[in-house]
């Protein structure tokens, strides 16, 4: 489980190409706006100070937004134990890096430009054109920003985004390595085996009371004991309590859809080549050479381009790294010279994909539950103000409730959120609602807070019943049973361990299996990637790290067996070049290899800007001193 949430962390593409500007104002950090101060700095990139309390809510906010992505609940300690927060911190100063090299390029974003993407956030926009300022307010109040401060993290977000999408602009995974990677992939392996039951291992007695004792007391906290539970009373407010009580008219989506007809738009794409010139001047030579008849790829040539570096692929008439032009100027024909955000160009466009307008009726009933939602939040946003209002002036928990018409649950649940049956408990507030529960004392009022997908919650722990071990009598069965199934994978390893080890030293597949009255047998050809019908994972992969003639052994599916296996062959499966599973996976090659350019950039933006790290003062976050 912890796991699931490194990894989701991780990957170029998902820190840098990825710009959800929906979600930013959860995971990203917000620039301090007080240019003078004794604080200390716990990083620096170029100019620009990291305190530790800035760096504290950075860290805060990447860790609610790894829980919401992984779906696993941890704490901040937890978190840290992993080294959470030096990752959050790589990415604090890989995104200032960036946006010093954006800033750099002379890339710049008009305040009409941040406007638009603001309202196209889901729940920013009135419906008449304008921002939903009761909604921004709630964004700016979770956030602990200003209006100033949002506006200048979109702006850094959208400056970003043109950066890394020119940069990334053409990219082509080379042939060859593409090609060497699907055979990779096609490689099979054959291995001559045998396999070692059960009853090789001999008669297993069951131990004497120490060894049992000892085994009890090893494994108790995770395998024999009675987690600690929690009865919590908790009450939640959430969209669909009140979305209910919502009309919306036919004439006011009308309204709304007149009035936001951009946003069902889809611009008119083009496939584009482009020649990048050093000046006006040598842009305009160049276009004098080609109406000359001199070829788009000569022309290019002489400037010091290869084929490739001229492709700029399909972009979007609305991508501002593109000059305008390229979308006037017709198919297959080089426009006159163009000043673009990079310098002077000629264009060329291969294709064209003209730009859709959706009907009304095809978005009516987006725009009733945008209108729904939106003023769900609205009314979610009073009714917890005035929840909290009631329970500041002293009502209990259920009257509140009560007064408010909201639905009030008492749960008995462990810290991972599952019934006395072991069972996951439906409806359970999300974000950090499981580590403040087992965080707080009984008894102890609450505070309305934040849960997932903009519900709230406020919670009264009743009880706890603190976790115990179960006595060694009760669970000796079990124990007893656990204690042989290790015995047995023991015994069955080092049988395994020593026939390898002869296998390695020289000794023959036919000799090994004549010594145990066995009969050596072939596998059908082994994938790199999928199932085997016999062999576990864990084993196949053995295989394919194995040279040919090498032995190593590992379980079977069922795992009640063990196989000592010999590489014998490496075969390569026959597959059409449009296999759908080809394009498939060449497909996430060219995204693995895009990420891979995305890092160089970030590196390279990392050490232009300047990054120090002060390890003295991360230390003093990360232990919390």
């Amino acid at each position: 489980m912890l796991e699931t949430l490194r990894n989701a962390s991780k990957g170029w593409l998902a820190v840098i190409l990825i710009v959800v500007l929906v979600g930013s104002f959860g995971l990203w950090g917000v620039q301090d706006m007080i240019g003078l101060s004794t604080t200390p700095t716990i990083a620096t990139v170029a100019d620009r100070k990291i305190a530790p309390d800035e760096f504290a809510r950075e860290f805060s906010r990447f860790l609610l937004q790894m829980q919401r992505q992984s779906g696993t609940e941890l704490s901040a300690a937890e978190a840290k134990a992993l080294n959470m927060d030096r990752e959050a911190l790589d990415r604090m100063v890989t995104r200032l890096a960036l946006l010093e090299k954006a800033k750099d390029l002379g890339l710049r974003i008009s305040q009409g430009q941040m406007l638009d993407a603001i309202k196209a956030i889901q729940g920013m926009s009135d419906g008449q054109g304008g921002i939903n300022f009761a909604a921004l307010r709630q964004i700016l109040d979770q956030a602990q920003m200003n209006q100033e401060q949002f506006m200048e993290l979109v702006s850094g977000d959208m400056l970003r985004e043109q950066l890394i999408r020119t940069m990334l602009g053409g990219v082509a995974l080379p042939a060859g390595l593409e090609a060497a990677l699907n055979r990779y992939r096609l490689e099979r392996r054959i291995v001559e085996y045998i396999l070692i039951d059960p009853a090789r291992a001999g008669e297993i007695k069951d131990p004497d009371a120490a060894t049992l004792k000892k085994y009890y007391d090893t494994h108790a906290a995770a395998r024999y004991s009675v987690p600690e539970y929690r009865t919590i009373t908790i009450v939640q407010a959430r969209n669909a309590d009140v979305s209910s009580q919502i009309q919306i008219s036919d004439d006011e989506i009308k309204r709304v859809y007149d009035a936001n007809k951009r946003l069902y738009e889809t611009p008119e794409k083009r496939v584009l080549e482009q020649i990048r010139f050093k000046s006006e001047l040598a842009a305009r030579e160049g276009k004098k050479k080609l109406d000359a008849g001199t070829s788009f790829e000569e022309v290019a040539k002489a400037e010091g381009y290869k084929p490739e570096d001229i492709k700029v692929g399909e972009v979007s008439k609305t991508d501002t790294t593109v000059p305008e032009g390229a979308f006037a100027v017709a198919l297959n024909t080089p426009s006159e010279p163009l000043k673009g955000p990079f310098g002077w160009v000629i264009v060329r466009a291969l294709s064209s994909t003209p730009g859709t307008v959706k009907t009304l009726d095809e978005v009516r009933t987006e725009i009733r539950d945008r209108l729904v939602n939106d003023r769900a939040r609205d009314k979610l946003f009073e009714l917890t103000h005035d929840f909290e209002d009631t329970r500041g002036s002293g009502a209990t928990l259920e009257d509140a409730a009560a007064k408010h018409k909201l639905p009030v649950t008492k749960v008995t649940i462990d810290a991972r959120g599952n019934d006395q049956a072991g069972k996951p408990v439906e409806d359970l507030p999300g974000g950090d609602f499981l580590p403040r529960a087992f965080a707080t004392e009984p008894g102890i009022d609450g505070e309305l807070t934040e849960g997932a997908e903009g519900a709230y919650y406020d919670f009264r722990v009743d009880k706890i019943a603190a976790a115990t071990k179960k006595p060694l009598e009760e669970v000796r069965e079990q124990i007893l049973a656990d204690w042989r199934a290790a015995e047995l994978e023991k015994r069955l390893k080092a049988i395994a361990d020593d026939l390898v080890k002869k296998g390695n030293a020289g000794q023959s597949m036919a000799s090994i299996g004549s010594s145990l009255g066995l009969a050596p047998l072939m596998s059908d050809p082994l994938p790199r990637y999928g199932q085997s019908a016999l062999f576990a994972a864990s084993t196949v992969n053995a295989a394919h790290e194995a040279k040919v003639g090498t032995f190593f052994d590992g379980p079977v599916a069922d795992g009640k067996s063990l196989v000592v296996a010999r590489l014998a062959e490496i075969q390569y499966a026959p597959e059409p070049p449009d296999s759908p599973t080809r394009g498939m996976y060449s497909g996430r090659l060219r995204e693995a290899f895009a990420s891979d350019i995305a890092e160089t950039l970030a590196n390279a933006a990392r050490a232009e800007a300047g990054v120090t790290v002060d390890e003295k003062e991360f230390q003093k976050f990360h232990t919390g001193e």
